[in-house]
């Protein structure tokens, strides 16, 4: 007994001793790092200070800050960024879609900026702006001076203010100049939601995760019920996140109340989380089909990858892209902000769907990989099913859309269905816009015709490697002239065969732009999932037995 009492002395002392050990060791090591940033910041300081007061021309300190901020968040991934009090209504808009503006969305193109969208009811449509339009000063300001931060700064505003613009009209290309007001602003998660005609298939539009998603979702969800939806299909396609507590209680209408919906794992203890459905669910036994593509990410891989891993919907579509992470956004002095990366989330059965992989990141070239093939690991769905993680959601069904078709892709890249519908627009006094619009074979012929004019050549993965072959030759003599064109002739797709042989996609991609540019979303979606080969792909599975088969029903 005595020799039991002091061995069990002894590994006292000995755990005793192994705890101060380990507590010193910690002490050591967070005293260690504290010293570490103690210096480093004394160190940016003197620079910061030296600067200031030495260098040849007098810096802007706030410029100067402002790049050195943002060159360590670059370091470190994407989505970790700060927000100067200028751009405080840009991290707002990322929690709730709503902001000072005129109601377009733009991109630039020849130091330009061309009109990609206009929102009807807001400033820009009550100013006559169209789709297509080419803004070439803003105040006075000519765009080509300007970066897309300070143009994008100076269109948006305090609601009730106004900014002048000088357009150039896209279909007549005479110059106005127009004084647009701004208003309050705030983009539908769900734009549209309907019964697919000749169905008994709902259909919901997912285009954001704001603070009212779920609510929205709800709000169509009952209303395609009550209609007579006996299946339904949840659109996430381009769709690239937003709140994690909205993706959570879209999840919790379709799952029985404490299921497990994702788990988020950080480094301090505040972002262990797991969240479950919390709440009683709309409908745990409607059919769904979510729809997913390489734009899909963040919160819609949440949602898609938890339905999916609890065997509640059928995924449709493409690879989605792969962000794993979990981003807030805290409060900083004089009125800034910054978005930080705080976790990594997990879907049911534990997986973590992170491509890219920023924490190895080639701090030389910058380059960052993505996750290694190698330490891939496989997890299994609520049923048994196999999913992997690392490579963000993999569809139960692929489809390959039109855009994976190079030569389609490029006609949109290159802007030639938006142009051809910019001038051909003005021929159609009217648009049917209940979902039933065809265009005409003169208007197939007139697109080929559009083409040639255009000079259109297709930007293909052969072509940009010839390109770069060109550019690397540093003497191009007569014969290589020659050889060169007969290559080129080759390279070339043949844009008339192409055309014929997309006619029906084509086709579809034209009517859908057309009845797009009348700003009306819910004429665009009724178009758009007529002819749209993902919708048709979900409908063929719940129409046939695969359904249940993917899904191990009984």
């Amino acid at each position: 007994m005595k020799k039991i009492k002091l061995l069990f002395a002894h590994n006292s002392v000995r755990i005793a001793l192994a705890i101060v050990i380990a507590i010193g060791t910690t002490a050591a090591t967070y005293k260690d790092t504290l010293f570490e940033i103690s210096k480093n910041l004394e160190i940016f300081t003197d620079v910061y200070r030296t600067l200031q007061d030495t260098y040849v021309d007098e810096p802007e300190p706030g410029f100067l800050m402002k790049k050195a901020i943002d060159a360590m968040l670059a370091s470190l991934d994407p989505y970790t960024v700060y927000y100067p009090e200028s751009r405080i209504e840009e991290a707002t808009f990322m929690q709730t879609g709503q902001y000072g503006g005129i109601g377009i969305n733009t991109k630039r193109r020849d130091n330009k900026i061309i009109i990609t969208e206009v929102y009807a009811g807001f400033g820009a449509d009550k100013a006559g702006l169209e789709i297509g339009d080419w803004i070439t000063h803003i105040e006075g300001k000519d765009i080509a001076t300007l970066t897309d931060d300070e143009s994008g700064n100076m269109i948006k505003g305090q609601p009730g203010t106004s900014v002048k613009l000088t357009v150039i009209k896209g279909a007549t290309k005479q110059s106005v100049e127009v004084e647009v007001k701004r208003e309050s602003i705030k983009n539908k998660d769900v734009p549209f939601f309907g019964m697919i005609p000749q169905t008994k298939t709902g259909y919901i539009k997912l285009d954001g995760f704001t603070q009212t998603a779920s609510g929205e979702v709800r709000d169509a969800l009952m209303n395609l019920k009550k209609e007579g939806a006996e299946q339904l299909i949840l659109d996430l396609r381009g769709n690239g996140g937003g709140l994690l507590r909205e993706a959570v209680s879209i999840v919790n209408l379709f799952v029985p109340k404490g299921s497990p919906i994702v788990e988020t794992r950080g480094r301090i203890a505040e972002w262990k989380n797991q969240y479950i459905a919390q709440a009683d669910p709309v409908d745990v036994n409607i059919p769904l089909a979510v729809l997913i593509d390489g734009s899909s990410a963040s919160a819609s891989e949440i949602v898609s990858g938890s339905l999916q891993d609890l065997d509640r919907a059928v995924i449709l579509g493409e690879e989605s892209f792969g962000k794993g992470l979990v981003q807030q956004t805290v409060d900083l002095a004089y009125n800034t902000k910054m978005k930080l990366t705080v976790a990594k989330y997990y879907t049911p059965s534990g997986r973590c769907v992170q491509r890219l992989d920023y924490s190895h990141r080639d701090h030389s070239s910058g380059k960052v990989n993505a996750v290694d093939e190698k330490t891939l690991q496989t997890f299994h769905t609520s049923k048994g099913r196999t999913v992997t993680d690392g490579r963000g959601i993999q569809p139960d069904v692929a489809v390959d859309a039109e855009k994976n078709d190079e030569w389609l892709k490029e006609l949109v890249t290159q802007f030639m269905v938006f142009d051809f519908i910019t001038e051909y627009k003005p021929q159609f006094s009217s648009i049917d816009t209940m979902g039933h619009f065809n265009l005409e074979e003169k208007h197939f012929n007139a697109f080929q015709d559009f083409l040639k004019k255009g000079h259109f050549v297709p930007h293909t993965v052969q072509w940009k490697k010839w390109e770069d072959f060109k550019s690397s030759v540093n003497s191009k003599t007569e014969e290589f002239n020659v050889h060169s064109a007969e290559l080129e002739k080759i390279l070339e797709p043949d844009n008339a065969k192409k055309c014929v042989q997309n006619k029906s996609l084509l086709m579809g991609m034209l009517e859908t732009e057309l009845v797009r540019r009348t700003k009306n979303e819910r004429a665009y979606s009724r178009q758009s999932i007529q002819k749209d080969p993902v919708v048709k792909e979900a409908l063929n599975v719940f129409q046939t037995n695969q359904y249940k088969k993917i899904l191990l029903i009984p």
